[in-house]
């Protein structure tokens, strides 16, 4: 098992790597059923884990922080849409806004099969 402080530097450094990949991202080439659903649909609802740093957190001020929050304004950037936070207070509360459709997307999840009953991956 690893060391607490070795599984941040392997996870500092994945991600480092997964930002520089991004950095030399072309913005994005769309069918035109995908320029379509953009146009109608310029806005993207995003609930998060509320609490769960370093990766995602809301703040004080309600704002998105965290490394997810970056890696969410250059996906913004890419396809040309407004990513809207949508508050909560807990994870399972994020978890039932998306089960009810009050959130477009989760920001950081793994597929299971029971995930895959509500969320499209």
């Amino acid at each position: 098992m690893l060391s607490r402080k070795l599984h941040l530097r392997v996870i500092i450094l994945f991600l480092s790597m997964l930002w520089a990949s991004l950095s030399y991202a072309q913005p994005l080439s769309l069918t035109p059923t995908e320029k379509a659903y953009i146009q109608a649909n310029p806005v993207v609802t995003m609930c998060i884990d509320p609490d769960w740093l370093p990766f995602e957190a809301i703040d004080n001020q309600g704002k998105h922080v965290g490394l997810s929050a970056d890696f969410m304004q250059e996906y913004s950037a890419l396809i040309g849409v407004e990513i809207r936070l949508v508050p909560t207070k807990t994870w399972s509360e994020s978890i039932a806004k998306a089960k009810a459709r009050t959130c477009d997307i989760l920001s950081m999840l793994n597929t299971s099969p029971e995930r895959e009953q509500y969320l499209n991956f």
